[in-house]
């Protein structure tokens, strides 16, 4: 069987180098790294065309791997980066790839908030150099990701919007650039949660032996959003004062919403006084559950013209076996 050749294209932050960790816990996969990463961004597709035919040579680099030497290879490839040349030369490489039966893995994230905090993070550590007086985007051990999370980045809140739409909008570029391509999608988040089952997806895709793979690798930022943001309830207030923007970009881009409110907001209420504000008098108590109860209706307003389902707690607690969401146009 010939050897399969691929490329991860990728954004930074987005488990790349967890993901390369694991295909390279298989004997017989070969992934070189970021191998475009001391290159010029701006390099054209005469550089970009010698690079890889090098890599697909099969002899890139060969001593890294010397314990897989006698082995059967069935994999070669490396991680490509979005900034790296990709988006200039986007109609070449996919042509490039097409002429060669070069397979492409699109690694994208979801959750591109958390995305951001991870970059803000990971490029403050740059500067604080928390472990020891060293820098690591990546940690083998949970002690070292605690210290890394306990850094919580502070948002610029005007920019917040256009900066996610700027990301989302790199997401769909890089699907429409690749769409023509022998490709597969995978998702970080669905990693996180399944992943066994999403990497046998990915040797199938690769056409390489099952393995069970591993890796070191330890999750950096594992806490809820409002946990790992200096100014979260800035970041709220600010997505609440642009909900008309953004209701806008999820009717032109397709994006569903799905609505989690409460019936019951005395119970909620209760659990947070105890928590944070014991001293709250009652004066206070009717004005503080008319704000939480607007805030509910304004939910509603704001998101009724786009597609959308709206899913109560109380629901949820009283039957846990959750039926597809029907979902209103």
């Amino acid at each position: 069987m010939p050897v399969s050749l691929y490329a991860i294209v990728s954004m930074q932050r987005s488990g790349s180098k967890w993901f390369e960790a694991l295909l390279n816990s298989h004997e017989n996969i070969r992934s070189h790294g970021e191998i475009f990463y001391n290159f010029d961004r701006k390099c054209n597709m005469t550089v970009i065309t010698t690079v890889l035919d090098r890599v697909y040579s099969l002899n890139w680099n060969v001593s890294t791997f010397r314990r897989k030497r006698n082995k059967c290879l069935a994999a070669v490839g490396f991680k490509w980066m979005l900034n790296q040349g990709i988006r200039d030369n986007h109609e070449g490489i996919v042509d490039y790839f097409n002429r060669r039966g070069i397979s492409a893995i699109l690694l994208l994230r979801k959750n591109l908030l958390r995305r951001l905090v991870s970059v803000k993070a990971n490029k403050q550590d740059g500067h604080d150099n928390l472990l020891n007086g060293t820098h690591k985007a990546h940690v083998s051990s949970k002690e070292e990701a605690q210290i890394l999370a306990s850094y919580k980045p502070k948002l610029d809140v005007k920019r917040l919007i256009p900066t996610l739409e700027h990301m989302e909008r790199l997401a769909a570029d890089t699907l429409e650039y690749f769409k023509s391509t022998r490709h597969i999608v995978v998702y970080y988040e669905d990693l996180v949660q399944n992943q066994t089952e999403k990497m046998m997806d990915v040797l199938k895709f690769l056409r390489a032996p099952h393995r069970s793979l591993v890796s070191g690798h330890v999750k950096i930022h594992t806490r809820p959003l409002e946990e790992q943001i200096a100014n979260w309830r800035a970041v709220v207030k600010g997505i609440q004062d642009n909900h008309d923007e953004i209701v806008d970009y999820f009717n032109r881009n397709g994006v569903s919403a799905i609505l989690v409110l409460r019936r019951n907001h005395l119970q909620p209420l209760a659990q947070i006084l105890a928590t944070y504000r014991p001293e709250l008098n009652v004066k206070s108590l009717i004005p503080t559950l008319e704000h939480m109860e607007k805030l509910a209706a304004d939910t509603l307003e704001y998101f009724k013209s786009t597609r959308h389902n709206v899913v109560y707690y109380e629901d949820l607690v009283g039957n846990q076996i959750v039926r597809k969401p029907l979902m209103h146009a």
